[in-house]
């Protein structure tokens, strides 16, 4: 049976320097993708490109991502060409995405590094793609397991 493991953090950047996570060490992804693994399953480990824990499940195929869409496009493309049978959605994804940048006069900030001598700024938030909530769509008959 192929199974999806998700793990590590995903970012949102601010801009293309700077970024808002979560904390996370993708270690629990990582150790459940090994046990699944050696237990016989073919394991796709989806991990966030900023996760902590050097290692890599052995024996699983492993795909970084970025952002919570970056992870959704990819979930997308294995519904549409593989048969999975379970998704163990370990990732911890952001909550919120940035909306806009303002300088202190309301002025949006645009530049691909806002400058730091900008002085204060105010970043504009809005709801990230809850990922876990497309789940039984991308995958109608998976067992499907989120934390």
């Amino acid at each position: 049976m192929k199974v999806i493991v998700t793990t590590g953090p995903s970012y949102e950047p601010i801009d293309e320097v700077r970024r808002l996570t979560n904390f996370s060490t993708g270690e629990l992804g990582v150790l459940l993708a090994t046990n699944l693994v050696q237990r016989g399953f073919d394991v796709i480990c989806l991990k966030g490109s900023s996760a902590t824990c050097p290692r890599n499940p052995e024996g699983a195929e492993v795909r970084t991502f970025t952002t919570n869409d970056d992870l959704f496009g990819q979930l997308i493309e294995l519904g549409k060409r593989e048969s999975i049978g379970a998704v163990f959605h370990v990732a911890a994804l952001c909550d919120y995405k940035v909306k806009q940048v303002e300088d202190s006069t309301g002025a949006r900030c645009d530049a691909a590094k806002i400058e730091s001598r900008s002085g204060a700024l105010t970043i504009v938030l809005e709801p990230a793609r809850k990922v876990i909530q497309e789940m039984r769509r991308l995958f109608p008959t998976a067992l499907i397991v989120g934390w």
